[in-house]
């Protein structure tokens, strides 16, 4: 099965748990002596137990193809005579006014992220002016005290299209921004070396670290991804429905902090989720929050486990005064939390009534059939992943009344199967 394909929850009957898709075969080394080492006695426990490694998580999106430096190679073929140090300034602004979509390929032999790239240019554009047709502007548009930020394709639109003046400026400032970065010493180094050696540079080097910024973002919606195709399996309504298809471009839902309703975006008033699971009545029952964290989350993951913290004490004021039932959820789960645990993540597994990860995504349902929105009548766990007494945990835990059905036992009549994660869930129809 292949490595970094979005999953989607299988519905058909199976008489032995599947691992999930998505999961990368030199990634997953549970063996036998590791699942007799492991332990689910806790919450910390259980977090460490199944915590995915990157190559384990979903991907959602689009892969970003690894980066071909044809239109830089183009400038200097491989095998010609060039001559270090006769490369200008002004040589890079006309290849940009010429071609501005080179700049992707200068920025990557810089190895500077997009986003570096679009923020620092965000920035200039809105500092550097040309004499437009009455009066001086800015190159975006934005005034110094406005300033916004623009993408990539936003910024080398500015070159592409528009006065002409405007147009040579922005090459210009792209230029110097890039040289002031030792392009010229980069592509010196690069123009001298054969096509081998550069398409080594660009395999091992370049083009990993660029697909390796595309893939952090995507990691976490992958994540989000696969608990709404299994609720979604399930039968359960989900906000945005279009979740587990397009867990990127999905609009993420709103809800009110006063009323613990879906509402319209009002900043300061509204809590943004990442998936709002609805009852029968289509009430929301739980919001779920997505908290992956591949790499280490410095402050940003100090700050979410604060925030988070304070909307469930809200959510424990509002339970209270009114007896509602709503649950707040987190897909929580990523090696990088290793950097930080006690500021981070352990503090937050309390705060959630259920915290999901990528081989626990069964608990998703569990947890629905705790409120109700579903009835799972048994739950058979992956015996390539568990011990008997670690799935005993998991099961003592959030097993609720499902039968605990052992390695290669029948399933229950009149159910359904879902794959998700590591279990194998089996619902009444």
């Amino acid at each position: 099965m292949a490595a970094h394909t979005q999953p989607t929850a299988a519905t058909r009957q199976r008489s032995t748990p599947v691992p999930t898709p998505g999961v990368a075969v030199c990634g997953d080394v549970t063996t036998d002596t590791l699942r007799n080492l492991g332990s689910c006695a806790t919450p910390q426990d259980e977090y460490w137990y199944h915590v995915a490694s990157q190559e384990q998580m979903p991907l959602a999106g689009t892969a970003r193809v690894a980066g071909v430096l044809d239109a830089l190679d183009a400038k200097s073929p491989a095998g010609t005579s060039y001559t270090p140090g006769t490369l200008t300034r002004e040589d890079v602004a006309q290849w940009l006014y010429q071609t501005p979509a080179i700049a992707h390929q200068l920025r990557l032999v810089l190895s500077l992220s997009d986003k570096r790239f679009y923020l620092d240019l965000s920035y200039l554009f809105s500092r550097n002016t040309y004499m437009g047709a009455t009066e001086p502007a800015t190159l975006c548009g934005c005034l110094p005290h406005t300033m916004k930020k623009h993408s990539t394709s936003a910024l080398l639109g500015f070159i592409t299209r528009g006065p002409e003046l405007r147009r040579r400026r922005a090459a210009a400032v792209v230029a110097d921004y890039l040289v002031a970065r030792r392009l010229l010493v980069v592509l010196d180094l690069y123009f001298s070396l054969d096509a081998t050696r550069r398409r080594a540079i660009n395999d091992l080097w370049l083009a990993p670290h660029d697909v390796q910024q595309n893939e952090t973002k995507r990691r976490g919606h992958g994540a989000e991804g696969e608990v709404a195709a299994a609720l979604q399996a399930a039968g359960l309504r989900i906000e945005p429905e279009t979740k587990a298809l397009d867990p990127m471009g999905a609009a993420d839902p709103n809800v009110d902090l006063q009323t613990f309703e879906l509402a319209p975006r009002v900043p300061g008033r509204t809590l943004s989720a990442d998936i709002g699971v609805l009852d029968g009545q289509g009430n929301l029952a739980a919001m779920v929050m997505g908290l992956v964290q591949s790499s280490d989350p410095g402050q940003f993951g100090v700050d979410k486990a604060a925030t988070n913290r304070d909307i469930r004490q809200k959510l424990d004021d509002y339970r209270t005064s009114t007896g509602s039932t709503l649950e707040m959820w987190g897909i929580v789960d990523g090696i990088g939390y290793a950097e930080n645990p006690n500021g981070t993540v352990l503090p937050m597994l309390g705060y959630f009534h259920e915290f999901i990860q990528h081989h626990s995504v069964y608990k998703a349902l569990l947890a629905a059939s705790r409120l109700g929105l579903c009835e799972v009548a048994a739950v058979q766990y992956d015996s390539d992943f568990y011990s008997d007494g670690v799935a005993a945990q998991m099961h003592q835990r959030y097993g609720g009344t499902a039968a605990h059905l052992a390695a290669g036992e029948s399933a229950p009549t009149g159910t359904r199967s879902i794959s998700a994660g590591r279990a194998t869930v089996f619902l009444r129809s």
